[in-house]
């Protein structure tokens, strides 16, 4: 049977289009596209043409994710117009849609954009690392999702539909080459097992050399030349950023009859490739403890080149209960002082050792005409991870990352019909999540050892301990009902309770330094208190403190302070839509939708960092229109929306009384965002499809909102300033992409084609910006010795270039790409840790093959 196998065929399907596009075939047997035709999405819980529901939807096939390069859910911005993603120093990654995200640095932080596959939810943004697997398709959508996707859906949702088991057996293998020695193969079998069973197991291997260079040691692997000056001989391989993911899933359905059908599938993958390396950029004083140290002050400043980096040779991993837990601050020249600090006693390389295991079932079973359908999942997360976050060989800052996350969830819904008029869907859920979060931090060589408190402390690593537990339920219904055949009402809401309870404290990692630093922090304390002052004791090598700057519990606290957050909100939604004019749909939606609250993963000298970050909430107002034009051999999509902001949660400071401005998560009482996404697909020769899109996002901190910029020190720079007027951080004003591909018939039944693709993302900040325009307050360009075009953490705006071509066969495929063709240098991210500035880079230029077999 010919075959035409859709990967590639439009490498980008419907690139930020609010409607999924399909590739049609034309009425002359040339097998090339002529126009649009129309895709069913599951974006309402129920089939729906796309392009009969009023919301803003942006899909892709499967076959297009894989022909742009898409691995990891980070990467979906190719495809997604407004859709960013970033990674902090912490190794998070944060979700952007529409200006809406949180840039938390906690593993169990809760995002404002769900991820789901086949509706079964992938809470955190750290599970969703093997969600590309053998995709039928997914489907994004934009705005305030809460009525049928629940809490943490302020941003959108993205619902990754898996490809199922078949009736009959197929299967594929798929091989690439890429630069880097970049290896992956893959594919998947699926087949009946019986008359009612059917499976598909589908995995995939990725595995590469390092594409970073240390440019203070690009002669090759041996001794950087900055240690062997010193007379320390440590080697390393100069590469980093290997690759080593492995993914798998298996599928069984289960159909004994036309009215049950069962699901289930297992998912399973792990990565253990380095982590991400930063780009040193400029050193400065974090704290005024100390002077900047000298070997940091002259560090050399990272060329402009994706590859150019530095790192340590390993990331100090010495924990209480490890062999050889004798940790001390771990620099390679000693720390100031000498106090006679080990080097590396224990060491865990820049790299992952991360797992995932997911099992779900999924189970409808039609009851007259009504569906129940049951959705149960099992997740469970566990990381350990060595990231430099200084951006040189020395340690200035460097996290040693442990943490597990276990989630249980149940949903039941009913779903039916108003007879020809309407349908309704009411339903329950319930999730429980355990996770526990934890992070060693080294920083010998900084300003902030040794501490200078009633005596010199030599201040030791740091462990910093989140152990968190939420249980969550809800229930919902929404209604779509026809008030005439034009017009369509949709009502939903949904009512959500949760509990969050949090145990948190600084923990000693074996050697008394930091239990030292503890108790002169709990005597200060004390000092400057002015309630009545309860003795909790003295911190213990080993042990867990942070002190209260609440009377009477000015002492330590063992095993660490416990607090609990509990919120109840009601998310809604009410949309109107009309589809009396041929080929085109009108709607206007105003949606209510909320974010949970949470604690944070941070150290801290007072309890009054671990203040939680009460939930957000969203009122969105959108007008659109889907329109099919020439004969549909157009589509054009738009959308203009508004979203008034109430608390939106970001990463801020809270005044110490002993070292100043130090981070925690706080409120923005009012903000705003408003902006449109344009779209067309135009195919105006048979086998030409022209896909340009262009979104706007205008995010403003509307209220008054008083804090501190990411350079905040004391005693110099310790002003709060004010950010009213502020666009949000990590949110480009504009985004442009434009995909064009011709694709011709060839003797025999071939296809051959060519396209490429323009990504074009505006400027950002990594960070609320110090504008020096108040009176009397400290400024941060004048008060920081940096270079002035790092004060902002500037992200610049980039434009990305991916060229394609290849051939498709009966059976066969081959593909050929360049990605990146211009080498353009970029970084998604910006950050200052102790004493440095560093970027994230993005990936250089890469070139490389496919070749698959279908049988």
């Amino acid at each position: 049977m010919y075959r035409i196998t859709l990967a590639s065929a439009c490498a980008i399907l419907a690139v930020s289009t609010q409607v999924p596009i399909a590739i049609g075939q034309s009425d002359t047997d040339t097998g090339v596209f002529t126009g649009v035709e129309e895709v069913i999405v599951t974006a309402q819980k129920r089939e729906q043409n796309a392009n009969d529901v009023g919301m803003t939807i942006d899909t892709a096939s499967g076959d297009a994710i894989n022909a742009a390069g898409i691995t990891d859910t980070f990467d979906l911005g190719k495809l997604i117009s407004g859709f960013t993603a970033n990674m902090n120093y912490y190794g998070s990654v944060t979700y952007t849609m529409r200006g809406i995200g949180f840039q938390d640095t906690a593993l169990a932080s809760p995002q404002t954009i769900s991820v789901s596959i086949d509706e079964m939810p992938i809470p955190f943004s750290a599970m969703t690392g093997g969600a590309i697997l053998d995709l039928e398709r997914v489907e994004v959508l934009k705005g305030p999702q809460g009525t049928l996707f629940g809490m943490n859906t302020t941003g959108g949702a993205i619902n990754y539909i898996a490809n199922k088991p078949t009736s009959e057996f197929e299967g594929e293998l798929k091989v690439g080459v890429a630069r880097f020695n970049e290896f992956d193969v893959g594919g998947f079998l699926s087949g009946p097992i019986t008359d009612t069973l059917s499976y598909r197991i589908a995995a995939r291997s990725i595995t590469s050399d390092g594409h970073y260079y240390s440019y203070t040691n690009n002669q090759g692997a041996g001794a950087n030349p900055m240690w062997a000056s010193r007379g320390y001989d440590w080697s390393f391989d100069n590469e980093k950023g290997e690759k080593d993911l492995f993914n798998s899933r298996l599928s069984l359905l289960f159909e004994p009859s036309d009215a049950f059908s069962a699901l289930l599938r297992v998912d399973y993958w792990t990565d253990k490739s380095d982590s991400p390396m930063p780009q040193f950029q400029d050193g400065w004083r974090r704290s005024m403890n100390g002077e900047l140290p000298p070997l940091i002050e002259n560090y050399p400043t990272a060329p402009d080149d994706n590859r150019a980096s530095d790192w340590g040779p390993c990331v100090n991993s010495a924990r209480t209960g490890n062999e050889n837990n004798v940790t001390g601050n771990t620099d390679v020249f000693g720390a100031p002082e000498n106090l006679g600090n080990q080097n590396w006693t224990r060491c865990q390389e820049n790299a992952r050792d991360n797992e995932y295991t997911a099992i779900s079932l999924r189970m409808d079973w039609d009851i007259g005409d009504m569906t129940l359908t049951s959705l149960t999942s099992f997740n469970e997360f566990e990381r350990e991870e060595g990231l430099e976050a200084d951006g040189t060989v020395y340690q200035n800052y460097e996290v040693h990352l442990l943490g597990d996350i276990e989630t249980q969830f149940q949903e039941l819904r009913l779903a039916g019909q108003f007879g020809d008029t309407g349908t309704w869907v009411v339903g329950a859920n319930y999730e429980h999540t355990e996770s526990e979060d934890d992070f060693l931090a080294t920083f010998g060589y900084s300003t902030v050892v040794p501490f200078t408190f009633f005596t010199v402390i030599p201040f030791g690593p740091t462990v910093t301990y989140n152990d968190q537990e939420t249980d969550t339920i809800s229930v919902f219904g929404s209604i779509e009902y026809g008030l005439s055949e034009d017009w369509l009402l949709t009502l939903g809401a949904r009512y959500t309770d949760q509990e969050r309870e949090a145990t948190m404290c600084n923990e000693d990692s074996g050697d008394g330094v930091n239990a030292s630093f503890g108790n002169q922090v709990i005597q200060f304390t004390q000092l400057v208190s002015t309630g009545a002052f309860q003795d909790g004791g003295n911190a213990v090598a080993g042990g867990c403190w942070v002190t209260s700057q609440e009377a009477p519990l000015f002492h330590t606290q063992k095993d660490g302070f416990t607090y609990q957050l509990n919120e109840d909100n009601v998310a809604w939604k009410a949309g109107l839509s009309y589809s009396g004019i041929e080929d085109s749909l009108f709607w206007l939606n105003v949606t209510k939708g909320f974010k949970s609250g949470s604690f944070p993963t941070i150290g801290a000298t007072t309890t009054a960092q671990y203040k939680p970050v009460t939930q957000e909430e969203v009122l969105s107002y959108e007008l659109g229109s889907k329109l099919g034009l020439l004969d549909g051999r157009m589509q054009i999509n738009a959308a203009a929306f508004f979203y008034d902001y109430t608390d939106k949660q970001v990463v801020g400071s809270t005044p110490d009384p002993i070292l100043g401005p130090l981070p925690t998560l706080v409120n923005v009482p009012e903000s705003e965002v408003k902006g449109i996404d344009i779209s067309m697909e135009w195919y105006p020769i048979d086998g030409l499809r022209i896909a340009p899109s262009f979104t706007y996002v205008d995010s403003e901190v509307t209220g008054e909102y008083r804090n501190w910029d990411s350079f905040a020190r004391a005693p110099m720079n310790s002003d709060s300033k004010n950010f009213s007027g502020q666009p949000f951080p990590a949110v480009p004003e504009t985004f442009f992409k434009m995909d064009v591909e011709y694709r011709w018939q060839l003797s025999g039944g071939a296809q051959m084609y060519v396209g490429g693709n323009v990504d074009y993302q505006d400027e950002t900040n990594a960070g609320f910006v110090d504008t020096c325009q108040e009176a009397g307050v400290s400024c941060t360009k004048t008060s920081v010795d940096i270079r002035d075009d790092l004060s902002d953490l500037a992200i610049k705006q980039r434009t990305l270039v991916d060229l394609r071509a290849g051939i498709d066969l009966d059976s066969w495929s081959l593909q050929a790409y360049v990605r990146n063709v211009t080498d353009e240098y970029y970084w998604t991210w910006s950050a200052s840790t102790n004493d440095t500035v560093m970027r994230w880079t993005g990936m250089p230029r890469m070139y490389g093959a496919s070749i698959s077999y279908r049988f």
